[in-house]
């Protein structure tokens, strides 16, 4: 048993008040020589020997007072009772997939139910699926409300979820878990394509101004795109930027501001003092080992104003849109070594290719368009310490206490009035 305010045990010591006062008042009182005790002897001893008795009662009623009072302040918390079976956890799933969930895959929810698993629609607060369920308005990523999920449940339980496998709709980063989770993953009919949108090659321009050595890493990048994922890129470097608008404008200087009308998406380095940082890089995938070291950011106070691409350890926003225009883009560190290890990471070009919207790149081609695999959501950092808030304990009703104490009271007042009455 453990104390949900544990200090209020030190009210306890309070129990010396009325021990401090049976000890004053059972003093040896001041003797007194008479002539003769023959007429006193018979019942001088029973009324004595009941007084002490009456005195020891009203002694241990006394501190019984406080050390009840004591321990109701403390909050005693109790395990949970184990006579009543416990769910074995949640199952949750996504409102993309619900029908497809019901109807083909019953056996296995059926199973789960038996189990004692609740049926639960992975929706903020996690209310109980019913046919009556009405699907979320707004679109919490799957991570997000795994890690609220993972927080509500008993030591003893366990996570089942199924979901789509659409990427856009999983977030940036794992959460560590401290239950156990197993996790389905349902196909999500693609969007049907724009059939009047016609593709054309896309131009990419490179605006180094001092920054020429990030320039080069870049174009080494982008190279790596043109001969792989995205052969329709044209890559323009240099500062001849002017003339025709071009696709995407990486803006590196930061001494000047980028020429507005010039493009249609601008990533331009983020101003403010550089400040170290020991930490890393999560990007736009899910392999946890796509986490380049981060060792510099600018701070600036334009973070979390529209979309969050990149962000670093902390949750910090690395790469994010401006406010009303997602076309706009500010990067808080650089395409630099000596800022980050972004530009010797394998994913450096999966995280770029992420930044193109579908009608500039063709679909499937995308890979944060392409779908996620089960092998994907195998490994989750286990977290021992997580706080689960729901169900570990169980507290003693404050009726019960007062109900003690009342008793207590009304017993220690009959005791003192029966003692008084026959002194």
């Amino acid at each position: 048993m453990s104390f949900g305010a544990p200090i209020w045990l030190m009210a306890a010591a309070g129990l010396l008040i009325p021990v401090l006062i049976h000890w004053w008042r059972s003093r040896s009182g001041r003797v007194l020589e008479i002539a003769s005790v023959r007429f006193l002897e018979k019942g001088a001893q029973p009324v004595a020997r009941r007084r002490r008795l009456q005195d020891l009662l009203l002694l241990l009623i006394r501190c019984l007072l406080f050390i009840v009072a004591a321990a109701w302040l403390a909050t005693p918390l109790l395990p949970p009772s184990k006579s009543k079976k416990a769910a074995s956890g949640w199952l949750l799933i996504s409102d993309d997939v619900r029908t497809a969930a019901l109807t083909g895959h019953r056996k296995l929810i059926d199973s789960l139910l038996h189990k004692g698993y609740e049926l639960r629609a992975l929706q903020k607060d996690f209310p109980l699926l019913t046919k009556n369920t009405v699907p979320a308005q707004d679109s919490i990523p799957y991570f997000s409300l795994l890690d609220a999920a993972d927080r509500r449940l008993r030591d003893d339980q366990s996570l089942f979820l199924l979901t789509g496998d659409v990427r856009a709709r999983f977030g940036s980063s794992k959460p560590a878990l401290a239950h156990a989770l197993t996790w389905r993953l349902l196909p999500v009919a693609p969007a049907p394509a724009d059939t009047a949108v016609v593709m054309r090659p896309q131009t990419v321009a490179i605006h180094a101004g001092k920054a020429v050595k990030d320039a080069v890493y870049l174009e080494a990048t982008l190279a790596a795109l043109q001969h792989t994922a995205m052969p329709e890129l044209s890559v323009i470097a240099g500062k001849e930027t002017t003339g025709t608008q071009v696709d995407w404008l990486f803006w590196l200087d930061t001494t000047a501001s980028p020429p507005a009308g010039k493009a249609i998406h601008v990533l331009q380095y983020a101003g403010g003092a550089a400040t170290e940082r020991s930490a890393w890089i999560t990007g736009n995938t899910l392999n946890p080992d796509d986490r380049p070291p981060l060792y510099r950011q600018s701070v600036t106070e334009e973070k979390n104003t529209g979309r969050i691409w990149w962000r670093n350890a902390a949750g910090e926003p690395v790469l994010w849109s401006a406010a009303g225009n997602s076309n706009y883009l500010y990067f808080a560190s650089r395409f630099d070594p000596a800022w980050n290890n972004l530009v010797w990471s394998p994913a450096f070009p999966e995280w770029l290719a992420g930044l193109f919207d579908a009608v500039q790149h063709p679909a499937g081609k995308n890979l944060y368009d392409n779908p996620v695999q089960e092998a994907e959501l195998q490994h989750f950092n286990a977290l021992a310490g997580k706080a689960a808030i729901a169900g570990r304990s169980v507290t003693v009703p404050d009726l019960l206490w007062i109900i003690v104490l009342l008793a207590l009271f009304t017993a220690e007042r009959l005791l003192t009035y029966r003692k008084n009455a026959g002194a």
